[in-house]
């Protein structure tokens, strides 16, 4: 089980850490933060536009609270003000490589669980 992953974002690599009980926390909140209370309703929605901009809410939380320097620059004006550019690097970055990643692991680490309710 690889609990790290290098990610390239921007020609940038970054080593990004399986997160803990309190970064998990952490990222939801970022989350509402970004959505002003929203996600929800922008997930229930399922229109296009909304379901890029939580792919891009999903990059920014995670990527900001497992990648310090990624938090260090990103209040939420910069979220808010992130150019063309940077949002699709970040959305990419998430999709293709941070995802498959942490989507395995977390479905690992359920199995796990699910082997220990069944003992």
């Amino acid at each position: 089980m690889q609990t790290s992953k290098a990610i390239e974002i921007l020609g940038k690599t970054y080593e990004v850490k399986y997160p803990n009980v309190g970064q998990k926390l952490q990222i939801e909140n970022v989350k509402l933060l970004f959505t002003d209370g929203n996600y929800g309703d922008l997930a229930r929605s399922r229109h296009n536009t909304a379901l890029e901009l939580l792919d891009l809410v999903d990059a920014v939380a995670y990527f900001s609270i497992l990648i310090p320097e990624i938090a260090s620059n990103l209040s939420i004006q910069d979220f808010l003000n992130m150019d063309v550019k940077r949002s699709k690097a970040y959305i990419k970055a998430f999709k293709k490589q941070f995802s498959p990643w942490f989507d395995e692991l977390e479905a690992e680490l359920n199995k796990e669980d699910s082997e220990n309710e069944a003992e």
